[in-house]
């Protein structure tokens, strides 16, 4: 690493010792400043405790194997910070982060801020200037007042839910499942994962509320393993994918309910296709 990139991923680094700040406020002023770059390009929002970025993966590679210019903005990342911001299955340079630092830091430091805040601006800033078709986005802590929030999507995704930072999203699955649904918008539509019905309660009536069509993922049948992977039926169709797990077929059959919602010209022998070629290193093994 050269001093430079160290010297600029430093500096963003330590935005995290302002730690977690709930609302958008912030983040809404840097996008403002940034002249609201998430406004130019439509978007999938993907919320959830487990599954998000595997959920996410499927999605976007589905949606670049069939000829869309795809953002990906996932967290955290593996090994290098670049991972969490991708066009077209390539990494955000060490470049263009510079330039949007150089060019936003005042304003980062007088909003002061935090680390998530900036990344996620970041993100939208480089799909806009990237010219995507569509962004997939995943939240970072729960989706009401997560900073990824502040987007109007075409679909919001929500993946299962199980108890996590309690201390935040609250001690209960109905309390975490409310804040999760709080990426739901009004009239747009909901796909969200099978699960406990007093989960699925709570989304529910949160769709109600908002006049939005939900739909829930049936549960992938026939699912077995071999050592390319897993393969499984999903709505009378065969699917295979590299990535191993029960979770996994559940997570790839919400993507494909999603795919189709948005392209319903995406066929099944494409989906299975690109769906062959999703990597999501590090996660599952």
């Amino acid at each position: 690493m050269t001093y430079k990139v160290k010297k600029y991923l430093d500096t963003l680094y330590s935005l995290q010792r302002r730690g977690i700040k709930l609302g958008l406020d912030h983040t809404e002023q840097l996008l403002s400043f940034c002249n609201n770059p998430h406004k130019k390009f439509p978007t999938i929002h993907v919320a959830g405790t487990n599954g998000k970025g595997s959920t996410c993966a499927y999605i976007e590679t589905i949606l670049r194997q069939n000829g869309y210019r795809v953002g990906l903005y996932t967290s955290p990342h593996l090994l290098n910070f670049n991972e969490r911001i991708r066009v077209n299955g390539r990494y955000i340079s060490n470049k263009e982060i510079f330039q949007f630092l150089d060019n936003s830091v005042d304003e980062i430091n007088k909003i002061k801020s935090t680390f998530f805040e900036v990344t996620t601006v970041m993100a939208f800033d480089y799909f806009c200037k990237k010219k995507v078709d569509i962004g997939v986005i995943e939240t970072g802590l729960g989706g009401r007042l997560d900073a990824t929030n502040v987007i109007r999507p075409k679909i919001s995704v929500i993946t299962s839910i199980s108890k996590d930072h309690t201390d935040i999203l609250g001690n209960s699955l109905e309390k975490i499942a409310y804040e999760k649904a709080g990426i739901i918008k009004e009239k747009t539509p909901v796909i969200i994962y099978q699960q406990a019905n007093k989960i699925l309660e709570v989304f529910r009536k949160k769709a109600i509320s908002l006049n939005t069509n939900l739909k829930i993922s049936k549960i992938p049948k026939n699912i077995n393993f071999d050592s390319g992977g897993t393969q499984f039926i999903h709505n009378n169709c065969k699917y295979s994918i590299p990535l191993f797990g029960i979770h996994q077929a559940h997570n790839a059959s919400l993507a494909i309910d999603v795919i189709k919602k948005v392209d319903s010209n995406i066929d099944n022998e494409a989906i299975n296709e690109a769906l062959g070629k999703v990597s999501w290193p590090g996660r599952m093994q």
